[in-house]
């Protein structure tokens, strides 16, 4: 058989591919040709090159070498050997060589034996090298097998594992495979239920907060009737149980008192009326009779009337009093100005109006004394122009007046949220002069950029990007010569600047600009003495924060 790679064909079928081998036409070359083979093929005639090529194929038997005996079926295993070679390669197959095949060792082994000149030592049979060849393909498969299962091993994902079960490989870790893609399947179970428990346990957290700021109890009977898990369940009824309680004793204070309304107006009709048939009417109603006694003492003594305008005056003088206690009572219970001020402006007998005066005016002394106290101690121009502004008696209304004249001509003002306005620049500088620490240069204007209000004690309102690090001349503009460690004035500028006065953290050493001297340096002030310096941007400075000019 003539076996080479020119004479396979391949045909493509619906499923698969077939292989035709084609041309059986040479089994046996002439020993003339065996020399004429070790000539150049350009020397060779027509019918000689294809013969050459041939010759690449052909056993030492089948090309004239006697001493290897005839051609027989073991001739087409080096045939063989040689057309798999030249498909396995690409190369000229003059020799198998090993180098070729390092990466298929199965081959190399298989192709060696086939190609041997001693047709004894080839495979004796097709059926034996069919044998060889299973071997290979399930070494093969094998490999694939373990490299597919390395392959899901290392992405340790249920996705990877699932694609190696449904593989077209051996699967000989199906087992492990399922059993990783269990765990994975049970871990992410967990995981679920663990948020699920997280998801529900946040529900009733916030149910319950929501309960607890109504305070209600509509709110907390919501809690107990939600689908929450409920945990604060026993609070709740607690809760819930107390505000029925006060409910209850407000329903019944209300009862009683709305039936002391009635018995008095109920006895305050019989008085108007001032007749027999009006304080029997009285006596057989359903009030408290409260006044009972006098009501039967009335019809006793019905005609005697200057008696009973007495009784009656004097009746009305104390349902009078009883009013005025009852208000008087209620301001006191309440103990705040409105309620006070309510009692003044009532039309009860104001028995106690010296008193309610009094404390009225002491409420009004007091907050304003809580109002000026805070002023005073944030001792800023916006804690004093509040006090100003506020709603109490301004005792102190000339003294803040003056304070905030004194501040006005301050050299730093303290804006009372975490900023600094110098006024002789108008700069705004962050009050804390030393909240990021030292940076490098290039940190320090990153650092800087991303500055917002809830930074650094900032409650100003500002956003990422409005502040910046200072030139070197408005850092330098800083700088106060009368002072050393730190060159910087106090607030007020007639001192040295002590700490929170008006900043804090300030640090007695070199800070950063944002003024470059070249590409590789930038400016600096040196507080310790207000020089000014340059640095490599590499080295860590104190780093100071400011918005607004430039």
């Amino acid at each position: 058989m003539d076996l080479k790679p020119a004479n396979i064909l391949l045909k493509r079928t619906d499923s698969d591919i077939e292989v035709k081998i084609i041309d059986f036409g040479l089994s046996q070359v002439a020993p003339s040709l065996v020399v004429e083979s070790g000539q150049k093929k350009s020397g060779l005639s027509g019918f000689g090159q294809a013969i050459f090529g041939t010759l690449d194929y052909a056993p030492p038997e089948q090309r004239g070498y006697i001493q290897y005996g005839k051609p027989n079926a073991q001739s087409d295993m080096f045939a063989f050997g040689k057309t798999m070679y030249r498909l396995l390669t690409g190369e000229i197959p003059i020799e198998v060589e090993k180098e070729e095949l390092e990466h298929a060792p199965d081959w190399f082994e298989l192709l060696s034996n086939c190609v041997r000149a001693n047709p004894k030592k080839r495979p004796s049979s097709a059926r034996q090298l069919i044998k060889r060849l299973k071997v290979i393909e399930e070494a093969q498969k094998i490999r694939q097998d373990e490299k597919a299962w390395q392959a899901a091993c290392e992405q340790n994902t249920k996705s990877a594992y699932q694609a190696y079960l449904d593989g077209e490989t051996l699967k000989k870790s199906a087992e492990d495979a399922k059993q990783r893609l269990q765990a994975i399947e049970q871990e992410e179970l967990a995981k679920r239920r663990q948020a699920e428990e997280e998801r529900k346990k946040r529900e009733d957290e916030n149910a319950w907060l929501k309960a607890c700021q109504q305070n209600t109890k509509s709110a907390y009977q919501a809690y107990l009737d939600g689908e929450t898990l409920k945990k604060s369940a026993d609070d709740a009824k607690q809760r819930l149980q107390a505000i029925e309680q006060e409910e209850l004793a407000k329903r019944r204070q209300a009862e009683e008192e709305q039936k002391k309304r009635e018995d008095e107006n109920a006895w305050l009709k019989a008085y108007q009326q001032n007749t027999e048939s009006a304080y029997q009417a009285y006596l057989n109603g359903n009030t408290v009779k409260k006044y009972a006694e006098n009501a039967k003492a009335w019809l006793q003594a019905i005609v005697e009337k200057e008696e009973l305008a007495k009784v009656l005056s004097q009746l009305e003088q104390k349902l009078k009093k009883i009013e005025d206690d009852t208000a008087w009572l209620m301001a006191c219970q309440y103990d705040t100005k409105t309620a006070y001020q309510a009692y003044l402006n009532g039309n009860t007998v104001k028995k106690y109006a010296k008193e309610a005066k009094q404390r009225l005016q002491a409420i009004e002394q007091k907050e304003d004394e809580n109002a000026w106290q805070k002023a005073c101690q944030q001792n800023i121009k916006v804690a004093y122009q509040a006090y100003l502004n506020g709603n109490t008696l301004k005792k102190y209304a000339d003294e803040a007046e003056k304070l905030l004249q004194v501040l006005s001509s301050y050299r730093y003002t303290d804006n009372g949220d975490g900023t600094v306005t110098d006024n002789r620049t108008g700069l705004v500088w962050l009050k804390n002069a030393n909240c990021f620490g030292r940076q490098d240069w290039e940190t320090a204007k990153q650092s800087v950029a991303k500055l917002a209000d809830g930074q650094c004690g900032l409650s100003d309102g500002s956003k990422a990007g409005d502040w910046r690090l200072p030139t070197k001349d408005e850092l330098k503009a800083m700088v106060d010569d009368k002072y050393t460690s730190p060159a910087l004035s106090n607030a007020a500028g007639t001192g040295q600047w002590k700490e929170g006065d008006a900043f804090q953290g300030v640090m007695s050493s070199y800070y950063w600009s944002s003024t470059s001297k070249d590409t590789s340096g930038a400016w600096g002030v040196l507080l310790n003495d207000g020089s000014v310096d340059d640095d490599d941007r590499t080295y860590t400075s104190y780093v100071w924060a400011v918005r607004g000019g430039h």
